[in-house]
């Protein structure tokens, strides 16, 4: 379930060179970035201390995304840069993988399925992004408690089964 979201814009180091399709598909401007963007150690730390608030006690949470791996390198690699310890989970969940693998399509990312599923494309940015895999991913979840609500019922297992075998 989300529980709150969160999001910086993190100052780029003046060494960092940006492709320029990058920049026309997110609409980013490195000048711009410069100026009002956070600087990368200070955003790591808020984004601790904004999971940390929002973990459930079992400590931290299971990082997931589209294409996930990119995602754990970006991060991996800012976090190796201060000099801080890792602090999420060995255990990923990429959604992008659960998705071609449950509907079988040869497809060419989160643009393909948000466009072929919903009719809509992604902004390529990081907020609206992840809202959007979030819906990609309830969709699926919606689709197997389904199936297996089915499944259980053709087999005459599962709640329903349980409630009438009670009340005999």
């Amino acid at each position: 379930n989300e529980v709150d979201r969160f999001q910086v814009l993190i100052r780029p180091p003046s060494t960092l060179r940006v492709a320029a399709e990058a920049l026309e598909v997110t609409g980013l401007d490195v000048e711009e970035l410069s100026k009002t963007g956070m600087p990368e150690r200070s955003a790591i730390l808020a984004l601790l201390g904004f999971v940390a608030k929002n973990a459930d006690g079992d400590g931290f949470p299971i990082l997931a995304g589209w294409n996930v791996g990119f995602d754990h390198a970006l991060l991996k690699a800012a976090w190796g840069r201060h000099g801080l310890g890792w602090p999420f989970s060995h255990r990923m969940m990429d959604v992008q993988s659960v998705w071609a693998f449950c509907w079988g399509w040869d497809f060419n990312g989160i643009t393909h399925a948000a466009s072929r599923v919903l009719g809509e494309a992604p902004q390529h940015r990081a907020l609206p992004d992840a809202l959007l895999t979030l819906r990609l991913l309830r969709m699926l979840l919606e689709g197997w408690e389904s199936s297996w609500r089915d499944a259980a019922q053709s087999a005459g297992e599962g709640p329903d089964h349980q409630r009438r075998a009670k009340s005999s």
